[in-house]
């Protein structure tokens, strides 16, 4: 075991030394590359943010005839990316703390995050085309009915955005009334699957949930997870959205770090000022800039154009523009824990020695199946605990299931990624010293619905500083409770028949800092979820969707206080999901384009213009669709 962690280790190092070299090419091409008469071309929409949200935007607005500029603070994904490397599901973890990861980290949590370095969350976050959907698990999960009353949107308008992205290539291909397999983003049935996943969803059963399909968005209860793959690939937004349609209309630019949007006196933007290999540049606008940079990103570009606190502005000694109270706020996200929390005694078939065989790459390659495919997650399920209502509420826990835990490379980087501390490491993860051969793996319980809401500022006025990110996790004692409550029902998961078949039991060993309490006891894991809190990489809520006295855009997406600004990533969420974010981030986008290209068609209409540019007929627009989907569809990996 050591043996091949040093081996995965290795690897991995192997791929960063890629990753850095494929960065500076690119960087140093497009410097040789770029067109300088581009700089006098007026665009329509500038997309700021080449991740789920700007890919998709950009794509649909330019599908309606827009003449799109993108810009994309890092690179295409690397050159060696034609090997299949970037796209393998189960490789997602070794791109983290890489130069396609900004490697954000938040500041140190005062409840929670205390197993890690310094009580510091590490936060990755996708710095290339594709953002983190390049990162990510790659799951398709919507949210549920209930999540949209604060969105002020309803389940059908939600479903039919769901809709309209989603290429259904899995188990709900038939089933018209929730699912599209006409779209371009694929999502697809997982390849490979460990005995795990059957073990879950019998145990599920046992204790009279819903098994099934959750993305009609009406239930709760557990489901196989499906993803965003093709073909056993992962397949992100970049891939559906940007490369599919070959649009000459649409123009991505990357290596492009955005500093800040131009505000003219009237508060309207003309443009955005970009630093690529080349220097400072200016790229001008006829409708407006649309912020896709992500709940970091988007509010960090706000904050450095003037467009924020006033107060927080003045003290980092930018001009202020606009006054809005509310950029950075509201900072939200799926906390949870659980990492080995169980262990069998008995093997799965996903393993370290399955993953680094020379079959499983043959498996890959040429049938599209095999671990190399497996996402890293098998199960979901949505729950409700006594501190929330079924007739009112949204359920209030998730829970993940992957059949690997922090231990499954030995230490070797898994470890690392998160910032675990070396005694926590040692005394709880390690099976160096155990006296029995039990694996660790994980039913992670997700905060779904958090209390405890959290700020980012920016540290100076220098844009290529990191902000501070402070999500306050686990500051309000009410998200404690919830989760220990997730934890009471994985302890009932385990006890059934299904479960017991593995082997599965609680890991026997003592969170290192709850000693003093009682094992298994309420205030024992009270105590282990304030010590081992991760992030679940969903960040949200920091640029608000509502009124302009509680929030920073309204519901067409446009930015208080100016005439052609917008925000559209998860940053405008006004709550989270009961879900895996991406699939609503996309949902939001395709609304998104549909909004603004309304307000362009309505204000030509009231004008009596005749249109600039040449929009598709829908007959046209069917047909374009047609042949994106023929591609995707057809698409060789």
């Amino acid at each position: 075991m050591l043996l091949l962690g040093l081996v995965f280790r290795l690897g991995a190092l192997v791929l960063s030394i890629l990753i850095s070299i494929s960065t500076w090419s690119n960087f140093i091409l497009e410097r040789f590359s770029l067109k300088r008469s581009e700089s006098n071309v007026l665009y329509d929409y500038i997309v700021v943010g080449g991740g789920s949200a700007g890919s998709t935007v950009a794509g649909r607005l330019a599908q309606n005839g827009f003449n799109i500029l993108l810009l994309e603070a890092g690179g295409p994904p690397p050159w060696w990316a034609t090997l299949g490397t970037v796209d393998i599901p189960i490789f997602g973890p070794l791109w983290q703390r890489t130069d396609l990861d900004w490697s954000y980290s938040t500041v140190s949590q005062t409840h929670s995050c205390g197993a890690f370095n310094n009580r510091v969350s590490l936060w990755p976050r996708g710095r290339v085309l594709g953002g983190s959907g390049r990162l990510n698990n790659m799951v398709y999960l919507r949210g549920h009915e209930k999540d949209w009353k604060s969105w002020e949107y309803s389940q059908a308008s939600m479903l039919h955005y769901f809709k309209k992205s989603e290429l259904q290539l899995g188990c709900y291909k038939n089933d018209s009334s929730y699912h599209n397999s006409d779209g371009w983003l694929p999502v697809s049935d997982m390849p490979m699957k460990s005995e795990l996943s059957d073990a879950v969803l019998n145990a599920a059963k046992e204790l009279g949930y819903f098994v099934g399909d959750l993305n009609t968005m009406s239930h709760a209860g557990f489901m196989e997870v499906q993803t965003n793959t093709l073909n056993g690939a992962r397949f992100s937004a970049d891939a559906a959205f940007l490369y599919a349609g070959k649009l000459p209309n649409l123009h991505v630019r990357t290596n492009s770090h955005v500093s800040q949007v131009v505000v003219d006196q009237h508060n309207e933007v003309k443009g955005v000022v970009f630093y690529n290999a080349d220097g400072q540049h200016h790229a001008e606008c006829r409708h407006g800039v649309i912020l896709s940079a992500g709940a970091i990103g988007s509010p960090k570009i706000l904050l450095q154009s003037g467009i924020g606190p006033a107060d927080h502005l003045s003290e980092i000694g930018i001009p202020v523009k606009i006054s809005s109270p509310y950029v950075g706020k509201n900072l939200q996200d799926h906390a949870s824990t659980g990492s080995d929390l169980v262990l069998l005694n008995a093997s799965l078939a996903l393993s370290l020695s399955n993953l680094v065989h020379p079959s499983s790459f043959w498996d890959y390659v040429f049938k599209g199946k095999g671990p190399l495919t497996h996402g890293g997650c098998e199960v979901t399920g949505l729950l409700y605990t006594r501190f929330s209502d079924p007739n009112e509420d949204p359920p209030d826990i998730q829970l993940l299931v992957l059949p690997a835990g922090q231990s499954f490379d030995d230490g070797s980087l898994l470890r690392h990624n998160m910032g675990l501390q070396d005694k926590v490491w040692n005394q709880y993860f390690s099976h160096k010293t155990d006296n029995y051969k039990a694996i660790g793996i994980t039913i992670l319980v997700i905060l779904l619905h958090p209390w405890s809401h959290g700020e980012l500022k920016l540290q100076s006025a220098d844009p290529f500083d990191s902000p501070l990110i402070n999500p306050k996790y686990l500051s309000d004692p009410r998200d404690v409770e919830t989760l220990v409550e997730g934890i009471y029902a994985v302890k009932k998961l385990i006890k059934t028949e299904a479960m017991a078949k593995l082997g599965a039991h609680l890991n026997p060993k003592p969170m290192p800092g709850c000693e003093t309490h009682e094992f298994d006891s309420h205030d024992y894991w009270l105590c282990y979820v304030r010590m081992l809190t991760y992030t679940v990489y969903h960040p949200a809520g920091t640029c608000r969707m509502g009124p302009e006295k509680t929030a920073v855009v309204d519901r067409s997406f446009r930015v208080h206080g100016t005439s052609n600004l917008y925000v559209v990533d998860a940053s405008v969420m006004p709550s989270l999901p009961s879900a895996n974010i991406n699939a609503a981030v996309v949902a939001l986008a395709e609304r998104a384009a549909d909004v603004l290209t309304d307000r362009v068609t309505r204000k030509r209409r009231n004008q009596n213009q005749s249109p600039q540019h040449t929009y598709f007929s829908i007959m046209e627009t069917l047909q374009q669709d047609r042949v994106c989907y023929k591609f995707v569809n057809n698409r060789k990996l």
